[in-house]
């Protein structure tokens, strides 16, 4: 069996960024004069900023207005995001290799663009699918048959798909792929991830280049 590609997952995955976007959720929302609680922003967790902010807000021109907030403070806090010790090495292997690689990510197009621009992120991808582009977030697998698609690929089932969360193994089942976890941030929720029988674990990046290689 011949690997195919590569696949990724945004926060948690590639970046520890969850925590800045929370930040950002919290600086739009008392910028707008309605505050809300951690627990209450992190429960929509999993869509894209534009429609966790209207979920809270439950009127789409403020939550607009909030999330241009929200990209503003993103925008100052994305260049000094962590990108995990090995991530960028593994893509760059990947990328010498040849291998096509896309991410599939909760995140919103410009939000993910802002995010990834300044860490020198962006480029090692050919194919980018966001929340807004899909009319279901994970674990429904519609993001990850959009990105084999735009890769020319026609199933999953010799492609890898590098997640931290347990929709991400759902959504990488789902669509035929081998659903690698991600396990290299301390937070990650490690019982939920073994329960969803993973193709296999990741303790580090370097992980991932073990399991694809072993396909190849």
């Amino acid at each position: 069996m011949n690997a195919k590609a590569l696949i990724f997952d945004c926060d948690g995955t590639l970046t520890d960024s969850l925590g800045q976007a929370l930040e950002s959720f919290h600086y739009a929302l008392d910028r707008l004069g309605e505050p809300r609680s951690t627990p209450d922003v992190i429960r929509y967790f999993g869509v894209s900023a534009d429609r966790i902010l209207f979920n809270l807000l439950g009127d789409a021109a403020r939550a607009q207005k909030a999330y241009e907030f929200y990209k503003e403070q993103q925008t100052r806090l994305a260049p000094g995001t962590l990108v995990y010790p090995g991530v960028t090495a593994l893509l760059e292997k990947a990328r010498k290799a040849s291998v096509p690689m896309a991410v599939v990510t909760g995140r919103h197009r410009q939000d993910l663009e802002i995010l990834l621009q300044p860490l020198g992120l962006l480029d090692f991808f050919s194919v980018i699918v966001t929340d807004n582009e899909l009319a279901e977030p994970k674990p429904s697998p519609e993001g990850l048959f959009k990105a084999l698609q735009l890769l020319g690929l026609k199933d999953g089932s010799q492609s890898f798909y590098i997640g931290d969360s347990l929709t991400d193994m759902q959504a990488a089942h789902a669509a035929g792929m081998k659903p690698i976890a991600a396990l290299w941030d301390s937070k990650v929720a490690r019982e939920k991830l073994l329960n969803a029988q993973p193709y296999a674990l990741a303790e580090h990046p370097d992980d991932v280049w073990t399991t694809f290689m072993a396909q190849v």
